[in-house]
């Protein structure tokens, strides 16, 4: 489904079933956005599970210096499940990427180390 979804966005729904040649690019660049949109996923997803609790993120921001605490943590849940299943999957985070309300100002961005920092800039073009 992803895949279909993928080229639908590329080619403007004109069909679901390949990419035309002209759209190479475009989808290039989509594959490789979403491939460091997993990337910064997987920062959070420390045990590999596919989720990120309240917990997980809570270790992750202290571990990297960010002042937060456990209601701030919950409000980044609540407001970023989509699903509503009480954890970050990838589809939530994949879609807070998107949100046009989600500003290039809030989005995480890697420190030397790697964690994501929710106040700096993700260096992901669209």
């Amino acid at each position: 489904d992803a895949v279909k979804e993928m080229i639908n966005r590329v080619n403007g729904g004109k069909n679901d079933e390949f990419i035309a040649a002209e759209d190479y690019d475009k989808a290039q660049t989509l594959l490789t956005r979403r491939k460091k949109i997993y990337e910064a996923f997987k920062v959070w997803d420390k045990n590999g599970d596919g989720e990120v609790d309240a917990r997980d993120l809570y270790n992750s921001l202290k571990a990297q210096g960010d002042s937060v605490t456990m209601e701030e943590v919950q409000e980044i849940i609540d407001e970023t499940d989509f699903d509503k299943d009480g954890v970050i999957n990838f589809g939530d985070f994949n879609r807070a990427m998107d949100r046009p309300s989600f500003t290039a100002a809030d989005r995480p961005s890697f420190s030397e180390e790697g964690a994501p920092h929710l106040n700096e800039r993700l260096s992901i073009s669209t």
